[in-house]
């Protein structure tokens, strides 16, 4: 595969971005830490109610761009530990991605043009069909926000079945990151942390340079 000296560019660049940001962070990495002990505190003294909210909180922030709960992650895999925080956090994207799929599939375009910027709905929708490839949907659910691919898929009327399949193939990797990144902060491995975003930053932006170049 031959990769363009401009999209070269343009992933270094955005790699050193977000290096210079985490330079920022890890200045702040004691201050950053902190939230950690109020948060573990809370779950701790309210455990059926930490999970009701862990995961309601995940289901909802999938249907909201570009906020996520990763910040929520590393005092859950305080409290639970990394296998239950994996299964919750999954559990959570899962039904979010779900709920992003229903909405689209029932509500199509005239909702989202009301309640939502459609600019890249449309544009996806226009070159994605229901007979589109398996892996070039999870190629696409891979490299795009998934709350605009959920939409998309749910509008144009994806088989639910094979989006479902796709949604688990790219949500459980995703999953697997957050909480080995929580691990991570929560340990004081902070510079490993940094590098596995950095890795984690080039691998979509190659990602959605594949999925473009094959539309």
């Amino acid at each position: 595969m031959k990769i363009s000296s401009k999209i070269i560019l343009r992933t270094i660049g955005l790699i050193l971005i977000v290096a210079a940001f985490l330079f920022v962070v890890s200045v702040l990495e004691r201050q950053f830490l902190r939230y950690i002990g109020p948060i573990s505190s809370f779950l701790m003294a309210h455990d059926v109610l930490g999970i009701i909210l862990f995961i309601l909180i995940s289901v909802l922030l999938v249907l909201i761009s570009p906020f996520s709960n990763w910040p929520l992650v590393p005092p859950a895999v305080a409290v639970w530990g990394s296998f239950m925080t994996f299964l919750m956090l999954l559990a959570g994207w899962f039904l979010g991605s779900l709920l992003a799929y229903t909405l689209g599939r029932y509500f199509g375009e005239k909702f989202f043009r009301r309640h939502y910027s459609f600019k890249k709905i449309d544009y996806y929708k226009k070159r994605i069909s229901p007979g589109t490839q398996f892996g070039l949907v999870v190629l696409f659910r891979f490299a795009i926000p998934s709350e605009i691919a959920s939409y998309t898929l749910g509008i144009i009327g994806y088989e639910v079945k094979r989006y479902l399949l796709a949604t688990l193939l790219v949500e459980i990797p995703f999953a697997f990151a957050a909480i080995y990144l929580s691990y991570t902060l929560v340990t004081g491995n902070f510079y490993v942390y940094v590098i596995i975003v950095m890795a984690i930053v080039a691998l979509i932006a190659l990602a959605s340079y594949e999925f473009n170049k094959k539309l």
